[in-house]
């Protein structure tokens, strides 16, 4: 009975649907030379550091999973909380036979611990055990669809993990601007400048790469 169940779900799949960001990868606001930018930039700092386990948050379709799996990560887990990526990233990782699991993750309320003396499962931030993080055009869906304080979501992010790549991307980024469209701006520290204090109030800035003037920002930290 089981062999049989297990074989029925093996076959199911899932009705394919439009979901808000599960053409990202396809439909974005980068130029193919700022992708490529950036695909070199993950690659350096995971070359670099060796990580067993990366953590990519915000992995999308698992583009930069693959990076970081073929620059030498050991193994990737990649969080996001659309359904329509997630399953285009699972088809990549069989695809292409990658050691990168992606699971799903609301960020701003993410898992805790729980049952009896809330010790029998333990929370994501207690079962965080990266050597890397890649937070890649993640921070705008916390600070500001969320109203996380940008201070907080680095706090967050840089916790996962000793070392690792965040990207900024400003307000004059039109994803941004589509996430302000409706709403008043109230985010009067969300910047460069302020980024780049909050990420040096916690660590070390190994490297930094503009994309385009003016534009997304990359970061590479090391708080150890």
């Amino acid at each position: 009975m089981l062999s049989g169940l297990r074989s029925y779900i093996g076959g199911l799949t899932i009705p394919q649907q439009q979901t808000v960001w599960g053409n990202y990868a396809y439909d974005n606001s980068y130029k193919s030379d700022e992708a490529v930018c950036k695909h070199r930039f993950v690659a350096k700092m995971v070359a670099q550091t060796k990580p067993a386990k990366l953590f990519d948050l915000g992995c999308n379709s698992g583009d930069y999973s693959q990076t970081a799996s073929e620059a030498g990560a050991g193994y990737v887990v990649g969080f996001d909380f659309d359904f329509g990526a997630l399953e285009a990233a699972v088809a990549r990782s069989r695809a292409k036979d990658l050691s990168f699991l992606p699971l799903w993750l609301d960020a701003a309320n993410p898992s805790p611990s729980q049952r009896w003396a809330q010790g029998e499962r333990r929370g994501l931030h207690e079962r965080a055990d990266a050597d890397a993080v890649a937070a890649l055009a993640f921070i705008r869906h916390i600070a500001i669809a969320r109203n996380v304080p940008l201070g907080m979501v680095i706090d967050w992010v840089m916790a996962m993990a000793p070392v690792g790549v965040i990207e900024f991307p400003p307000k004059s980024d039109p994803m941004v601007q589509q996430l302000l469209a409706n709403r008043t701006d109230i985010f009067a520290d969300y910047d460069p400048e302020s980024f780049l204090a909050e990420v040096r109030r916690r660590g070390r800035v190994v490297e930094t790469e503009e994309l385009s003037p003016g534009g997304r920002l990359l970061v590479w930290y090391d708080r150890r």
